[in-house]
């Protein structure tokens, strides 16, 4: 048909399953309970937010259909779409993108497991949440075949989709096999970006949110604005100045206050009270370790006052009726 996307393979899903990720995600999947929606939120830890994944996801049972998306001036596989034979490729994998994109792309949307993501019917997962960061049966599988100085990041930029049934086999087979020449079959795929950095999947899920109908793999260097379906014209995304861009949220009546920033901030963050045997205080005001009047001078002083005598003061005072609650904050706080 023309103008339609190249069908590079094709996968046979019978189980109702599919195993996902590098060797050994997939033998941990293999025998972990199957995952759907909605998808527990990322556990912040430090400056790095992970998701709890089984790399076993419910799957609509048939054929799919495997495509290579390829940087629009070369064939270069920069990216690998996975979509279930009945589905549109294209409104499919568009449909993705609005909901949660790549992380270095303006627009991306949800980036996160998220209400937002479970409503639309996206499974999310991020650098994280696969690979080596999980190391869940690595030291029983190990990370398969080295590539070699050609691309010394293969078994990071690579990985398998499979049908449950035949997880363990394929693992096996591919263990003894190069990231880039790791057979597909009829039951498994290996998808492979070459010199990629960074893995990231998109699940689509089907209208009731029952099953995965498809799959979007990237990494982190994948443009979306100058990556197309091999076979036809035309990039997944359009590309727009930042001007034009902007002109375009304007229109969309973008909130520009920052109060979504705020709100994903504080949903990282843990807001429950510790355990009472760890609360501390409240103090007898005997206790307290700042007085009215040095609290007053902290709040007068600044590294300007100090070289500017005659600057005033950057902080207004206190004023009742909240002058003494706010004290009593101040030295309540101290630990």
């Amino acid at each position: 048909m023309a103008n339609s996307p190249t069908i590079h393979s094709t996968l046979s899903v019978v189980s109702g399953q599919l195993c996902f990720g590098s060797l050994h995600n997939i033998w941990f999947g293999s025998s972990a309970i199957t995952q759907g929606l909605p998808v527990a939120p990322p556990h912040p830890s430090g400056t790095v937010q992970a998701h709890s994944i089984n790399y076993n996801i419910a799957a609509q049972n048939g054929i799919w259909n495997v495509y290579k998306l390829v940087i629009s001036e070369t064939s270069d596989a920069v990216a690998w779409f996975v979509t279930h034979a009945d589905i549109d490729p294209r409104q499919e994998v568009d449909q993705i993108l609005r909901i949660s994109g790549s992380p270095y792309e303006p627009d991306h949307g949800s980036t996160m497991n998220s209400d937002i993501t479970s409503q639309a019917g996206v499974f999310v997962v991020n650098r994280y949440d696969w690979g080596y960061y999980d190391e869940r049966c690595l030291d029983e599988i190990g990370e398969g075949q080295e590539e070699g100085d050609d691309d010394a990041l293969a078994n990071s930029n690579s990985l398998g989709l499979v049908d449950r049934s035949v997880a363990q086999e394929m693992v096996q087979q591919w263990q003894g096999q190069r990231p880039s020449k790791r057979d597909s079959t009829e039951h498994g795929v290996w998808l492979y970006i070459p010199y990629g950095e960074y893995m990231f999947g998109r699940f689509g899920f089907n209208d009731t949110h029952t099953a995965a109908r498809s799959f979007l793999f990237f990494s982190g260097g994948t443009e979306f604005t100058r990556t197309s379906f091999l076979g036809i014209l035309g990039t997944l995304r359009e590309y727009m100045t930042p001007k034009e861009r902007f002109g375009r949220q304007l229109l969309e009546g973008v909130d520009f206050s920052g109060m979504g920033m705020v709100r994903d901030m504080i949903s990282c963050r843990e807001v429950s009270p510790p355990p009472p045997p760890e609360l501390l205080g409240p103090y007898d005001p005997s206790d307290y370790i700042l007085r009215e009047q040095d609290i007053e001078a902290l709040r007068s002083y600044s590294e300007e006052q100090a070289s500017q005598p005659d600057a005033e003061p950057t902080i207004h005072g206190f004023i009742d009726p909240w002058k003494q609650p706010l004290f009593d904050l101040v030295n309540e706080g101290r630990d």
